[in-house]
């Protein structure tokens, strides 16, 4: 794997959705729970900034209409 051609794209990690009280976080906790989603994220994170991964946040987003 070439590093320099690597990134790691993380979609949707908005408080909306990761953070109890989160508007969307009720619809989504259970996988979260069950998958241990967030320490893994955290994992991938560590382990991709050590090896200069970029690492791209893509936040939803919704149009007016």
């Amino acid at each position: 794997m070439d590093y320099k051609q690597t990134a790691v794209v993380l979609i949707e990690f908005q408080n909306d959705f990761a953070t109890p009280g989160g508007i969307f976080h009720d619809a989504v906790k259970e996988v979260m729970h069950q998958t241990d989603m967030l320490s893994k994220t955290e994992a991938v994170i560590k382990a991709a900034r050590e090896k200069g991964i970029e690492i791209i946040y893509v936040p939803i987003s919704f149009s007016s209409d």
